[in-house]
């Protein structure tokens, strides 16, 4: 690292991003850089970044770490912290970051430039694809404005890469390998089939296969890959049976339709493979249940954020009713970056 730093140059005037293999050695190597490649920082951006007022163990080690000017980023940072941490990196208040591959994931971010240490947790870069997604972290606004260098470091031979030789034709020389789109989750299947029921009269069942095979032919797969409609016809098949014997659809004698027990699940909003998974709860409940009972039926589904409260802040004339006290002031400084 000492090298790319003094073959990078004004390294006070850069912004660069090391990434690496574990969350450990993200730290651990933040802290490390803290010693030898100071920045200044001032208090009032750490703060803001870690929270005032907050006691946790990873906000208080990135705080140290901020002290110097550098910043570890890994998922195992609260959400909160990683949330504002990032937008630091986009202002360019932060401009030393070690973080494992998960900063990778989408963004665009200003950078002068990316160091990818190949250290043996790096074990799943394997394809000039995955290393040009790492790479891209410079961003194309920022890059084109202002160039950018991609260092790699070579730690050693590895299963994958047993000389620096291999490393360079597979991470810098092999031609891009094309996207191969995966198979619609059976989950996905399903919900698309008995949604597709709701409206409308009973269909037959060569109908409601045409329907979902439109469907199918429209995703990604099914643009790419022709054979890939007959697989899922196949599949079909094994579907509507499974759904007529879990008693989800029936036949009308005019048609297969859901039935009213399914209807009513979808449209208060029940995922169709929750319902299936808890039909039998749900048929033995009464009016008389329980308040601890109702709890555990609850905890049986992906409940939806639409039922989380609305505010973290309640109103004045709300406390004053519960007679309590207003929150601490840390903690409302902290309600507008939440």
């Amino acid at each position: 690292l000492d090298a790319i730093m003094d073959h990078l140059g004004n390294y006070n005037e850069k912004s660069i991003l090391i990434v690496v293999g574990s969350r450990y050695g993200a730290q651990a190597l933040a802290r490390s850089l803290g010693r030898s490649h100071p920045r200044s920082i001032i208090n009032e951006s750490i703060e803001q970044i870690v929270g005032l007022g907050e006691s946790l163990p990873l906000s208080d080690r990135l705080s140290k770490c901020l002290q110097e000017g550098v910043a570890f980023h890994h998922s195992g940072l609260d959400a909160g912290v990683r949330q504002r941490l990032e937008q630091a990196i986009k202002e360019r208040v932060v401009r030393t970051v070690v973080s494992t591959t998960g900063i990778t994931s989408g963004m665009s971010l200003p950078f002068d430039c990316v160091v990818v240490i190949l250290d043996p947790n790096m074990y799943f870069l394997t394809t000039r694809s995955r290393y040009l997604q790492i790479a891209g972290r410079i961003g194309e606004y920022h890059l084109g404005q202002y160039g950018g260098r991609i260092y790699i470091v070579f730690e050693g031979p590895s299963r994958v890469f047993p000389d620096v030789q291999t490393m360079e034709d597979t991470l810098l020389h092999k031609p891009l390998a094309p996207l191969n789109p995966g198979s619609i989750y059976p989950s996905l299947a399903i919900s698309v089939l008995v949604r597709n029921m709701i409206k409308g009269h009973p269909k037959s069942r060569e109908d409601l296969k045409k329907e979902f095979l439109e469907y199918i032919r429209s995703t990604f797969r099914g643009t790419k890959d022709a054979d890939y409609t007959t697989q899922m016809s196949k599949f079909f098949g094994s579907v509507f049976k499974w759904l007529t014997k879990e008693k989800m659809i029936e036949d009308s004698g005019k048609g297969f339709k859901i039935t009213e027990e399914t209807r009513s699940a979808i449209l208060a909003g029940i995922d169709p493979i929750d319902y299936l998974e808890t039909k039998k709860i749900l048929s033995k409940l009464t009016g008389d249940i329980e308040e601890s009972q109702l709890i555990e039926v609850l905890l049986n589904f992906r409940l939806p954020q639409a039922i989380r409260p609305r505010t973290l802040v309640p109103s004045s004339d709300g406390l004053k009713v519960l007679g309590l006290e207003a929150p601490s002031d840390w903690y409302m400084k902290l309600v507008p970056v939440r």
